[in-house]
């Protein structure tokens, strides 16, 4: 008995569950960083999903995966942000030898870390504008040495994001063309159902005593 019982054990085939009727909630746990907002991610995917209403188990995971796409362009777009922020130390290291030839070394006290100074005090922030102003210039000019800094990142990031760009695309493409073939299975499938009804009325007007009579 113990051998019939082991046989049977063994030829027991594992229960498949059906995608559809398992807990998608694996879908929905993103791997967010420290700094992000659980709460914005979930209101992004809720928003995409009344957008495009996935009806099945492949249609949620292409929004889900749309979504981590979109999640993470947003954020390599706050990073561009932060990294030209980050950059406006070196971009005056940059900058303040180009002011401060002659004149400006006297007037303006080069020998201080004015790139320090600018970044910590307000009385920095004015001597740096005093020398901009002296040669036509504002603190648009700190931006563009910033953005010159990290220009090969900034470009690497853009490179990435137009790759993200069409990634998110083409998932929503996919959700596009599988509902379209869809519906033309279903109009396919609704007009044999409609031809097959015809030909079986056809049949019975052929076949009714009426029809023999008349003949």
């Amino acid at each position: 008995m113990a051998r019939d019982s082991d046989t049977a054990k063994a030829v027991t085939k594992p229960r498949v569950l059906s995608p559809v009727g398992t807990n998608l909630a694996f879908l929905a746990r993103p791997p967010l960083l420290r700094t992000e907002s659980r709460a914005e991610f979930d209101a992004l995917q809720e928003a995409i999903k009344e957008e495009v209403k996935p009806k099945s188990f492949i249609e949620k995971m292409y929004v889900a995966d749309a979504c981590y796409v979109l999640w993470e362009i947003l954020r390599l777009r706050r990073y561009k942000v932060a990294i030209v922020n980050a950059a406006y130390r070196r971009g005056l290291d940059h900058l303040i030898p180009q002011l401060s030839a002659g004149l400006y070394v006297k007037s303006f006290g080069f020998n201080d870390d004015l790139a320090l100074q600018w970044c910590r005090t307000p009385e920095g922030k004015q001597k740096i504008a005093r020398m901009l102003t002296e040669v036509g210039l504002d603190e648009s000019a700190i931006e563009a040495e910033a953005i010159l800094v990290v220009w090969k990142v900034l470009h690497s990031i853009e490179f990435t994001l137009i790759s993200l760009e069409n990634r998110r695309d083409r998932f929503l493409r996919e959700i596009e063309v599988r509902r379209e073939n869809l519906g033309r299975r279903l109009r396919a499938g609704t007009d044999r159902i409609i031809e097959a009804d015809r030909h079986d009325a056809v049949a019975v007007q052929t076949s009714s005593p009426t029809a023999k009579s008349a003949a």
